[in-house]
């Protein structure tokens, strides 16, 4: 399969709007693999979205007990950056934080209800399947300095249709806005197209989405600082080559 920066690659060809929301580690990639992006905005949701879950047949039930613990992951990902800053600010040593991969993401849950790792850090709206399922939440992104889901488009594009992304931008916000005020009109729409499953659908609750903005320089090092201690990237980069907030309505 494709590594994630190739297919992002192919999503922010000149001319073409982003169809995937990449997270920074994937911007940070492309840049460094000669393909120029910038992240035009953050895209977290406004309430927790990432959790690290123990299993329902474990006797984990704080963040110290996960000390040396195989935390299942996507290594290189959004996931594993957030695992590694959510247990190192709540006290635990470098050599104590263990982490395993496992990158498919319905795969981590199975392996986590089943019994096949003690403790996994999943998305919503696996997080709350896997509670229901039995597991329970050790903590989640409200403690992260920063959950670094962006939107990003290429340099090119930015250049050559600068209108379009304002106009893009613009329609985002009036979505944004829309879920926001009233997520039960548009609640089977964010059920078909988030792939809700089936026994969550009736309880499921919309999150709200924060309004416009960009990560601060501050956020940025913080994922950047974690991808060259990691060897992902050789060396970091400037924040100006990272962001550009200047498209937001």
């Amino acid at each position: 399969s494709s590594a994630p920066s190739d297919v992002y690659k192919t999503q922010l060809q000149p001319g073409a709007i982003p169809r995937e929301n990449p997270d920074l580690q994937n911007v940070f990639l492309l840049i460094t693999g000669c393909f120029e992006v910038r992240a035009v905005r953050f895209d977290p949701p406004a309430t927790p979205y990432f959790s690290i879950i123990a299993g329902p047949d474990t006797d984990i039930e704080t963040v110290e007990d996960l000390a040396g613990v195989e935390i299942a992951v996507g290594f290189n990902t959004i996931i594993e950056y957030l695992t590694w800053v959510l247990l190192r600010d709540a006290g635990l040593e470098e050599d104590e934080i263990a982490m395993i991969e496992v990158s498919s993401l319905p795969q981590r849950l199975e392996f986590l209800v089943s019994g096949q790792v003690q403790a996994a850090t999943l998305p919503e709206p696996l997080t709350s399947l896997a509670v229901a399922q039995g597991a329970r939440v050790i903590i989640n992104d409200e403690n992260a300095p920063v959950v670094p889901t962006v939107l990003a488009f290429s340099l090119e594009t930015l250049e050559e249709r600068p209108e379009d992304v304002r106009a893009f931008l613009r329609a985002y916000e009036r979505a944004v806005e829309a879920l926001n005020e009233n997520p039960d009109e548009y609640r089977e729409l964010m059920i078909e197209r988030a792939n809700i499953p089936q026994p969550l659908r009736d309880s499921y609750e919309i999150p709200p989405y924060l309004p416009a903005g960009v990560m601060t320089e501050e956020q940025v090092k913080s994922v950047m600082d974690w991808m060259v201690m990691r060897e992902y990237i050789e060396e970091p980069l400037e924040y100006d080559r990272v962001v550009n907030g200047d498209y937001l309505p």
